[in-house]
């Protein structure tokens, strides 16, 4: 599977009309496939249910194969049709989905998502129902202000599941998580009945590159035994 911005795919001589999502097939000669959802705005990110039956779709889009939706949506990974029981609405585009042992852990720029603005910016959320399960409370607040640069609101651009399954490190625009002093990126323990900021953090991340130059992590990547970090 594959989300973006986009409105074809070309396959050799031939073009698909592929609406910012398209599948195709993981083994030899990896055809395009008929799902075809139909977003009408770019996708940032995509995550599946366990036995992938369901997508779950974050970005910045209003309608999803004709059916009004707001920057987040469940699709049938069969027919791409939006799957209405989940709750499919933000105030803010969603930048990053995550499933992670029964929950959605979804973060983005909105302060309100499927009716809970109790944890904006990241929120776990039911995969059944789209609703907030209280399973991420991190007060995520604060955001960069470099001299002489425009300063972005406070969010959340992407994550990365550790390869032990346990961890998950996060980055975006903030300055306090979960009470705890922490710029452009954290690190969660996802391991308790409730995730948890960990003591990491790095003065690498707590500078700007120039005085008028911005430096955003928006993007990092584990090592194979998780003992280095990449940004």
């Amino acid at each position: 599977y594959a989300v973006g911005g986009f409105t074809s795919i070309k396959r050799y001589s031939s073009t698909y009309a592929r609406n910012n999502a398209f599948s195709f097939s993981a083994t030899s000669p990896y055809a395009v496939t008929s799902w075809n959802p139909d977003v009408n705005g770019t996708v940032n990110g995509i995550t599946f249910s366990p036995d992938c039956s369901t997508a779950y779709l974050g970005g910045a889009f209003t309608s999803i194969g004709g059916t009004a939706v707001k920057d987040i949506a469940a699709v049938s990974t069969s027919t791409g049709a939006v799957i209405t029981s989940f709750g499919h609405s933000a105030n803010g585009q969603v930048e990053t989905l995550l499933y992670y042992n029964g929950h959605i852990l979804t973060g983005g720029y909105y302060t309100s998502i499927n009716g809970s603005s109790a944890d904006a910016y990241m929120t776990s959320l039911n995969p059944s129902t789209g609703k907030d399960d209280g399973f991420i409370k991190l007060n995520i607040s604060g955001h960069y202000d470099f001299p002489g640069v425009g300063s972005n609101p406070t969010r959340v651009y992407n994550q990365q599941l550790s390869h032990s399954g346990t961890l998950d490190l996060v980055e975006g625009d903030f300055l306090s998580v979960g009470g705890q002093a922490r710029e452009q990126m954290f690190m969660l323990n996802l391991s308790g009945s409730t995730a948890a900021v960990t003591g990491w953090t790095s003065p690498e991340l707590n500078t700007d590159c120039n005085y008028n130059e911005a430096f955003y992590a928006q993007a990092a990547a584990w090592s194979p035994d998780d003992s280095t970090i990449y940004v």
